[in-house]
């Protein structure tokens, strides 16, 4: 995967999840996000990191993180049996550039907070 930009904010997501974000605005994936992303979830990353730009161009679910506000992208994966729900969560820099900070597939706990509370979003 090379560095560079991996997706687009589009109108969904803001509309959804009450963004300020231009539609159009960048999201950019360098070399340090996938080195901090294969370190901290591996086996995740390995399985599903080819998918990474095809998760955030077209989620099943979004939902806007209720501490530190990203944006996270989440796309169901059915594969040899499994019933994988791969978040991407995408975090805004000081200066507004858009970063795919991690990926990682969900935990059913952590889903099913995120949705007994509203944070999960039908995309």
């Amino acid at each position: 995967m090379l560095p560079g930009t991996i997706g687009k904010i589009k109108k969904r997501e803001i509309e959804l999840l009450g963004l300020s974000y231009s539609e159009g605005s960048d999201i950019l994936c360098g070399a340090q996000n996938v080195s901090h992303m294969q370190n901290q979830h591996p086996v995740d990353f390995r399985k599903y990191g080819h998918h990474l730009q095809d998760i955030i161009e077209s989620p099943d679910y979004v939902s806007l993180h209720p501490q530190d506000q990203s944006i996270q992208y989440i796309k169901e994966f059915y594969e040899r049996g499994t019933n994988d729900r791969v978040l991407v969560a995408v975090r805004t820099t000081r200066r507004g550039t858009l970063f795919a900070r991690t990926l990682f597939v969900m935990s059913k706990d952590k889903w099913a907070n995120y949705n007994d509370k509203g944070y999960i979003k039908v995309y």
